[in-house]
């Protein structure tokens, strides 16, 4: 009877550890949630077209990992939440600002926004060595008597 009991509280604080432990709620919300949403956004362009949505996420994103630092798991999982809201927000405006055409989005984001942004240059694309203006050499110093 008393290893039936023993037993039960075993299992009952093992599903209890796993299901709201901080640590593990911290671990689920922000490295493996809010961070890749972060990431998301960046990789379309979110700095440009959601930069104040982007800044927020990534700004509530530092905040969590600092508290969890502290071992304040609860706190950092709400602004974990909130930064992985911010960058899905951050995500959607880029898709659908990126979408708009060039009129319509120097009409929303200003005219520095109408074009899109540029293509990554290869390197095999650089212009050669001889297109660059020549550096000038750093006068010799002449020691002081």
């Amino acid at each position: 009877m008393v290893s039936a009991v023993v037993s039960g509280l075993a299992v009952a604080g093992l599903l209890g550890l796993g299901a709201g432990c901080g640590p593990v709620s911290y671990l689920r919300t922000v490295p493996l949630g809010a961070a890749g949403a972060v990431a998301q956004a960046r990789h379309l362009s979110a700095e440009r077209l959601a930069p104040y949505e982007l800044t927020a996420a990534e700004e509530y994103l530092h905040k969590a990992r600092e508290l969890a630092g502290y071992s304040r798991f609860e706190a950092a999982v709400a602004l974990g939440r909130k930064a992985d809201e911010q960058a899905r927000l951050a995500q959607r405006l880029s898709v659908e600002r990126a979408a708009l055409p060039a009129a319509r989005r120097a009409e929303v984001l200003g005219p520095a926004y109408a074009e899109p942004p540029p293509a990554a240059a290869s390197p095999a694309a650089a212009s050669p060595a001889s297109d660059r203006p020549a550096s000038k050499a750093p006068a010799a110093r002449v020691p002081s008597p």
